[in-house]
């Protein structure tokens, strides 16, 4: 992608503001020292940002809007709502408004809708005995209140490196515990404690809902705990590790896929993946009893549909077969070409300049990053 004058001088800022960048905590944000030290490295990723800037601002041929639809939000840049774009907001708005409105009309006009009690006067629920496996469960709720804590120190740590990212006490924090693993440990965090809450307190509302304890109930949660701990202790740590390039090629199995959002290594996202198979198999043959309790049927497979919702939703993203990876160093692959111009002067309109011919560029770096 041949670059005008001044976006060749940009470029070479870029160059040496992100080398300066990674240099130290305290100009990051709590990154560790020279995260990114490698001359090669640097290029190659100030190139990536150059072209993905490119991309949001550059006009996409035959349209007045970018390759991004003018994403993220930049009126310097010209970067302002598409009509497209608020249409859609306020039809999302309507039918969002309009299906609520919808639902609750139906439950207020029809009484055979839901669940409704067949006297006058709902008669008062029966005091149930809490067996052995439901007793079992509450070490689901000590673990995910202890990892909601772990969070808010962590989260605490996050802040920290907002307002002094150099030295946490004088302590360099950033050498053992940088702000992406505490980032990174913040998220996981969360949903490693929500997820332990449901999967107890689902093994909990199972058991009142079957009104039985199936034999070997208790010792299976035992083993479910179990893996359930084994799971959360190894992902975290093999992120720090991973974070600190002590697992080598082993860090997209143990440490981090590279996936936003879903961040732990491939094989405990694998376990994690069976553990919960395993756990809504307990869940069904603690309350398949009670559902052939016509009374009881509706509630427990509004129950079991919730409950399943968990690892449907879940298990597609073991099918995203790719593995990040670093692309080959191609000599000239990553360099934007910076000699000659073929894009609009620097004082053209937004227009023009999105319209540029380095638009042959992007064939030739698009398959690159994508």
């Amino acid at each position: 992608m041949a670059l005008p004058t001044g976006a060749a001088e940009s470029f070479n800022g870029q160059l040496e503001y992100w080398t300066k960048y990674f240099g130290g905590p305290e100009k990051n944000g709590g990154l560790a020292r020279e995260t990114v030290s490698d001359p090669q490295e640097l290029r190659q990723l100030t190139a990536f940002f150059a072209w993905t800037a490119w991309g949001s601002a550059a006009t996409r041929p035959g349209t007045s809007h970018s390759y991004t639809n003018n994403f993220p939000y930049e009126p310097l840049a010209g970067n302002t709502p598409t009509p497209g774009a608020l249409l859609y907001s306020a039809l999302s708005l309507v039918f969002l408004l309009g299906g609520t409105a919808a639902v609750l009309l139906a439950f207020g006009k029809f009484d055979y809708l839901g669940w409704h009690r067949r006297g006058t006067i709902a008669a008062r629920a029966a005091a149930l005995p809490v067996s052995d496996a439901q007793r079992a469960t509450l070490k689901f709720m000590a673990i995910a209140a202890l990892l909601f804590f772990g969070q808010t120190l962590i989260g605490g740590g996050v802040a920290h490196y907002r307002a002094d990212p150099g030295s946490f006490y004088g302590i360099d924090l950033a050498q053992f515990l940088p702000s992406n693993l505490l980032r990174t440990w913040h998220l996981q965090l969360a949903i490693l404690w929500i997820a332990t809450a449901y999967v107890g307190g689902a093994l909990f509302v199972a058991g009142m809902l079957g009104r039985n304890e199936p034999a070997g109930q208790r010792s299976a949660i035992h083993v479910l705990f179990a893996a359930l701990f084994v799971v959360v202790v190894g992902s975290l740590l093999g992120e720090w590790a991973g974070l600190l390039r002590w697992l080598g090629d082993a860090w997209f199995w143990f440490g981090n896929q590279g996936w936003e959002y879903l961040e732990i290594g491939r094989f405990w996202q694998i376990l994690l993946a069976i553990g919960l198979i395993f756990w809504f198999g307990l869940l069904w043959r603690t309350v398949a009893p009670g559902w052939r309790d016509p009374e009881r049927r509706s509630l427990i497979t509004f129950f079991l549909i919730a409950a399943a919702a968990i690892p449907v939703f879940y298990l597609p993203a073991l099918f995203l077969m790719g593995r990040p990876t670093t692309p080959s160093p191609i000599p000239g692959a990553f360099g934007l070409s910076i000699s000659g111009s073929r894009a609009s002067s620097s004082s053209s309109s937004r227009s023009s300049s999105r319209s540029s011919s380095i638009s042959s560029g992007w064939w030739s770096v698009q398959p690159l990053f994508g």
